[in-house]
């Protein structure tokens, strides 16, 4: 039986809208046996991983990296490492995305903003293939745009997965979901991935294979 995975889940123990227990039970009726929740920093990692404990599917913990400094994302990366099971950088321009590309102790790259994915190039999957990290796709953009804007997204998307499947990268597909309302079942995910022109089998991959990789990634880098 395939486990699906949404690795990329906001609640109100970060930037998200609603309380984890409600985002845990709606996810494992859609269907998913584990979220990643972006949550956690370093000051209350702990505490926060406690909240996690007692929710009806399997919980991971995921710490962003959001800074337009390789320095600085250095720092906080050195500090993060050791709280959480995913480390993802925010590709907010080409010198980070090329460091988080290169470095091993980094496992996912993703980009906060829908221009960013345009930095997705033959060179820049290379260097993912090299540390055998992964590259994000989220499908929020897609939903929260209309009418040309929403055109424009998918188009910028399918240029992004085409270039990640064709470098033979590992795909993440999420939802970054906010809150319970965000939410989308793996089919809807596997029908969104359609849209990008993301084969059948390359979407399944990217919401249970894959981001099982991205886990297994950190654990076989300790």
């Amino acid at each position: 039986m395939t486990s699906y995975l949404d690795i990329n889940v906001s609640s109100i123990l970060g930037e998200g809208q609603s309380p984890p227990e409600e985002m845990g039970k709606i996810s494992k009726i859609l269907g998913f046996s584990g979220l990643g929740f972006a949550d956690f920093t370093t000051k209350d990692s702990l505490k926060k991983l406690k909240a996690l404990s007692n929710l009806p599917l399997r919980a991971y913990s995921r710490g962003n990296l959001n800074f337009d400094s390789v320095t600085k994302n250095k720092k906080i990366l050195n500090q993060l490492r050791k709280y959480v099971d995913i480390v993802a950088v925010a590709c907010l321009n080409r010198r980070v995305s090329v460091w988080a590309a290169r470095n091993t102790d980094v496992d996912m790259l993703y980009f906060p903003d829908i221009k960013m994915y345009k930095q997705v190039d033959k060179s820049l999957v290379g260097l993912v293939y090299s540390s055998e990290n992964a590259v994000e796709i989220s499908v929020r953009p897609i939903l929260l745009s209309k009418g040309l804007r929403r055109s424009n997204t998918i188009g910028i998307l399918r240029k992004t997965a085409e270039i990640i499947i064709r470098g033979q990268v590992s795909l993440v597909l999420t939802s970054d979901a906010h809150n319970k309302f965000e939410l989308r079942s793996p089919r809807a995910l596997t029908s969104l991935a359609y849209l990008l022109d993301i084969p059948h089998e390359k979407a399944v991959e990217a919401i249970s294979k894959n981001p099982l990789k991205v886990l297994e990634h950190r654990s076989n880098s300790n």
